[in-house]
């Protein structure tokens, strides 16, 4: 499934590294945790306690104004190379929306959906082929404002055994596994809340630039798995 050969044309998935010392380590221990590094050692019970830990449904009316809503699916695994994991598309060059961007598998939620996670459910499976009882769900993260009028519902679920999947490519490009140890060294805390797009959560992501609302989220979840 994961493929880390040069050369490979049109890979299924792909395991990606993004920068390797912009963490500050200092930073770290105003977390409360010694090293990013003890992620390693927690087995897959470990952390799906630690990402259900995160859970932080909407506890009220929302105020974003009238948006279009979308629901998406991040999906956490644990990879015998590099830890946890969590799967990322790179969505094709040639839609109009967000063309290129790196995103998590779903989309809009449409009238016949039983909720925003049937939702990110029936949009993972149209878009990367991942089957909804394939993924426990794990939890919730606050809703995402996005600048062209988009609001993005976060699920957290976790794939407990990984398999070959297929990017549909009239939507996707590429299938991407990051480690999470990767995004941490690379993480800025608080980065979320900065309004200032040039700014605001950034990652490399392979040779690819993990931002905006996606790094909006990535970043928060980090502030709150990096304090437990």
């Amino acid at each position: 499934m994961l493929d880390r050969s040069p050369g490979v044309a049109a890979p299924r998935a792909r395991l990606v590294f993004g920068r390797r010392s912009s963490y500050n380590a200092a930073k770290q221990e105003n977390f409360g945790v010694a090293s990013w590094e003890e992620w390693a050692g927690l087995d897959a019970a470990a952390w799906r306690k630690r990402l259900a830990a995160t859970d932080e449904p909407p506890s009220g009316p929302e105020s974003f104004g009238k948006r279009r809503i979308g629901a998406v699916v991040a999906a956490f695994l644990l990879t015998p190379a590099a830890g946890p994991a969590v799967l990322f598309t790179k969505r094709a060059s040639h839609l109009d929306e967000h063309p290129s961007q790196i995103s998590f598998p779903g989309g809009a939620v449409e009238p016949g959906d039983d909720g925003f996670w049937a939702a990110a459910l029936r949009e993972a499976r149209e878009e990367v082929g991942l089957a909804g009882e394939e993924l426990e769900f794990l939890g919730r993260r606050p809703p995402q404002p996005v600048l062209d009028h988009w609001l993005i519902y976060p699920h957290l679920a976790w794939w407990a055994v990984p398999r070959p999947l297929q990017p549909d490519p009239a939507e996707v490009a590429e299938i991407l596994i990051v480690p999470l140890a990767d995004l941490a060294r690379q993480h800025k805390p608080g980065s979320w809340r900065v309004p200032d797009p040039d700014l605001a959560s950034r990652y490399l992501v392979g040779g690819d630039i993990l931002w905006g609302a996606t790094a909006r989220i990535i970043a928060r979840l980090l502030d709150c798995l990096l304090a437990i």
